[in-house]
């Protein structure tokens, strides 16, 4: 075979040989991109629910009262049996930094009056974002916050109360579900439980046989 003939082969071949080349390049190409894409797209949802941590709770304490002697006095010189009572809105963080906290409180305006509510000890120079209090159907909206996170435990807030003449009974104070925790890093509500307190009032005095756990929605 001379020169010429050998010549003429080599380029009757190079373009099958070319066109397997640029199949397996293509080929290559898919695959590398594909590997890229799965390493290089996390799921954004995915690290949502890792920052939301549902491990905040809330909880109302057992009735109390503050003793003052004036106050006792003219109690007793105006011949009334009612008393004011205070109830603490106990808060425990987990490990969620709290910034802001919804309280909806339902009780009872046939047996409580003059129902009111203040801020704690948790937030230090607290924002009252929300405060109303609706004496007709009994529900308290509270809504309280602050500039930087707070990762603890302690009163949030305070409520008083007095009940009114002749009250007689049980009654309780209830979360309801619109309340909610909002903390750093959490889109949603970091709340996990929250639990009410149900007492009996008997001639100015109120005493608590039991605590009512309510998980949150």
């Amino acid at each position: 075979m001379n020169w010429q003939s050998l010549k003429q082969n080599l380029l009757l071949n190079k373009t099958p040989l070319l066109i397997v080349f640029l199949v397996i390049a293509t080929v290559s190409l898919v695959v590398l991109a594909l590997s890229a894409g799965k390493i290089t797209s996390p799921s954004p949802q995915k690290i949502s629910d890792e920052e939301t941590v549902l491990e905040t709770s809330l909880s109302l304490g057992d009735p109390y009262q503050i003793e003052e002697e004036a106050t006792a006095s003219n109690a007793a010189e105006a011949g009334s049996s009612s008393r004011e009572f205070f109830s603490d809105v106990n808060i425990t963080t987990g490990g969620n930094k709290v910034t802001a906290v919804q309280l909806e409180i339902k009780y009872n305006p046939d047996l409580l009056t003059n129902v009111d509510i203040f801020p704690g000890d948790f937030f230090q120079n607290p924002a009252v974002l929300l405060e109303r209090i609706d004496a007709e159907e009994g529900i308290i909206s509270y809504a309280l916050g602050s500039d930087g996170g707070v990762s603890a435990e302690g009163i949030v807030a305070i409520l008083s109360f007095e009940e009114k003449t002749f009250a007689r009974g049980e009654t309780s104070l209830d979360f309801l579900s619109k309340t909610a925790v909002s903390a750093e890093g959490a889109e949603e509500s970091v709340l996990r439980e929250m639990a009410g307190v149900e007492f009996t009032l008997s001639r100015g005095s109120a005493t608590s046989p039991s605590a009512k756990l309510t998980p949150t929605p």
